[in-house]
């Protein structure tokens, strides 16, 4: 039997946390993709960087997804980057930030791209 591939994938969350379950099911697909020795890194871009945000409290109706965030480091799923320019225009600092991120210029995210063998955009 081959050994088993490990692949490279590069996730870039764009969703606000609660506007849809979209940001809590792309959490739940890295984890699910880290879960499986694969390498993992993550991109919180747009809308994507309100996810990271302290002290969320979303609707009874809806799920925290802070514990999800909270697992991203024990997954050994890194880097973890947050778009700069994203960040700005929500008048959002590092320090606001719920997980230690990377800062990353959007100039740089090209760049970044092409060192994984797959990025999914969600």
């Amino acid at each position: 039997m081959p050994a088993a591939t490990h692949k490279r994938f590069l996730f870039l969350l764009r969703d606000a946390p609660y506007a849809s379950h979209t940001a809590q099911d792309s959490l739940a697909m890295l984890l699910a993709t880290a879960a499986f020795n694969q390498q993992v890194g993550v991109v919180f871009i747009d809308e994507g960087v309100w996810q990271l945000k302290k002290g969320q409290k979303p609707s009874a109706q809806q799920t925290n997804i802070s514990a999800q965030l909270a697992a991203l480091p024990l997954y050994d799923i890194n880097p973890i980057y947050v778009v700069r320019e994203s960040l700005a225009e929500r008048q959002l600092t590092l320090d606001d930030l719920v997980l230690d991120c990377e800062q990353l210029d959007l100039a740089n995210l090209n760049n970044l791209m092409t060192d994984y063998d797959c990025v999914v955009g969600i």
